[in-house]
C-alpha cells in the first residue's frame, strides 16, 4: 500500500485523469498549509504535494478539494490543469479515477472555472442538501466550460484547484461527478 511504501501514514488517495499527463498521490494534513512545500516523503520540497482539504474525511464525504501548486515547467501534476481552459481539451479529457484504500472510483470533469475572490468553491461542510447544491450550481455560473449536467445535490464530487497563472491570487479550479 502507498503508505508504506513511501513511508507515510498522510497518505489518502490517489488521482489520474484519462488521457492527460495529471496523476499523483495525495496526502493530508492536520493543515492546508504543511503539503504546500513538503513532498510525500515528507520533506521539505518548494514543489509541495497534491494535498486535500484537512477537514474532508477522504472515505466519507460528498465533496473533496484537493489542491496542488501550478509549475510553468509542468513539474508538478496539477501544472496541466491549465489545458482545461481551452474547450476542445476539456471536451477531450473528461475521466478522472480516484482511488482509496477502499477502492477506485470514476469522475466525470463537468466543469472549469477561475477564481480570483470568492472562494466558495472551498466550502466543504453543508447543512443539507440545499446548501450543497446552491454550492455547486455557484461554481457552476463560473465556469468558462461547463457540460450542462443537472445537479440534485445527491452527487459526490471532487474538485481539483491550482494556481492560475496569469492573474496573481487566482485559482484554475476544475469540478468532477462521480459517475
Amino acid at each position: 500500500d502507498l503508505q508504506n511504501q513511501y513511508q507515510n501514514e498522510d497518505i489518502v488517495a490517489t488521482i489520474s485523469i484519462s488521457g492527460t499527463p495529471i496523476e499523483g498521490i495525495i496526502a493530508q494534513a492536520e493543515n492546508n498549509s504543511y503539503y504546500l512545500n513538503h513532498n510525500v516523503y515528507k520533506k521539505r520540497d518548494y514543489k509541495g504535494s497534491l494535498f486535500m482539504d484537512y477537514r474532508i474525511d477522504a472515505l466519507d464525504s460528498k465533496k473533496l478539494v484537493v489542491y496542488g501548486h501550478m509549475s510553468y515547467s509542468n513539474a508538478t501534476p496539477f501544472a496541466h490543469l491549465k489545458n482545461y481552459l481551452d474547450e476542445d481539451y476539456f471536451n477531450q479529457h473528461q475521466e478522472l479515477i480516484f482511488t482509496t484504500e477502499e477502492g477506485v472510483s470514476t469522475y466525470k470533469i463537468f466543469g472549469i472555472a477561475v477564481y480570483s475572490s470568492d472562494y466558495d468553491y472551498m466550502n466543504v461542510s453543508f447543512n443539507n442538501k440545499g446548501e450543497y447544491l446552491n454550492n455547486l450550481n455557484r461554481y457552476i455560473e463560473r465556469t468558462r466550460f461547463y457540460d450542462g449536467y443537472t445537479f440534485t445535490g445527491d452527487e459526490e464530487t471532487i474538485f481539483l484547484q491550482t494556481c492560475y497563472p496569469h492573474q496573481k491570487g487566482s485559482y484554475i479550479v476544475v469540478g468532477a461527478r462521480k459517475i
